[in-house]
């Protein structure tokens, strides 16, 4: 396990892990409702460090890295998005309620791992503790490509998907491949599901 700090700048809207600060990507910025930086926040020219979220779960990483970190939330109320709770004045206290617990966290990264065995999902590597196990996360292969979900491919990519979920012992009722779920590697030139998260634990573990 890997021990890291965490915090956020409310005002820049930026998030910093081991002191190195994350900034939001071009897109997350335009859609981050009420987000309007000042000119002494502009996002620094050589920047490589961003952050995306994704409803309920966060993105970060650098441009140059093979791996990054994923947060997993639980709940997908539009009022606890992470768009919405990681930058209030609130001592992180919204944030840190949405966050999975390490338990399920680790389940997720079974998942991951049966499913990077056939190719199917990216590898995750080390669970990361925050703050002293305040809360955790998960290093992860960073998968560079183009989101690509093509119709030909969908049902044969889904039954491999499912069957994956069903091995591992993971609910497998939702296996979403819309195109901002599936990225086409452009390393193997396989699709690479990524939308693993807590809607796909057991029931008894949510």
């Amino acid at each position: 396990m890997r021990l890291a700090s965490f915090s956020v700048d409310i005002n820049k809207k930026t998030i910093l892990i081991d002191g190195v600060e994350y900034w939001p990507t071009p897109r997350e910025m335009i859609r981050a409702q009420g987000y309007q930086p000042t000119t002494s926040h502009l996002i620094p020219q050589k920047n490589k460090n961003w952050y995306t979220f994704g409803g309920r779960n966060a993105f970060i990483y650098n441009e140059d890295s093979d791996s990054a970190i994923k947060l997993f939330g639980k709940c997908m109320y539009k009022q606890r998005q992470l768009s919405r709770i990681a930058f209030l004045d609130d001592n992180l206290k919204k944030f840190l309620w949405q966050q999975c617990n390490r338990t399920q966290i680790e389940k997720i990264a079974e998942f991951h791992g049966r499913l990077s065995e056939k190719g199917l999902a990216p590898k995750c590597g080390d669970l990361i503790s925050f703050n002293n196990d305040l809360f955790y996360g998960l290093e992860m292969e960073k998968i560079s490509g183009t989101f690509a979900s093509w119709k030909k491919h969908d049902e044969t990519f889904r039954r491999r998907v499912q069957k994956g979920l069903r091995k591992a012992g993971m609910s497998r009722g939702r296996v979403d491949v819309r195109a901002n779920n599936v990225i086409l590697c452009s390393k193997t030139q396989r699709l690479m599901y990524i939308d693993i998260e807590y809607q796909h634990l057991p029931g008894n573990m949510r």
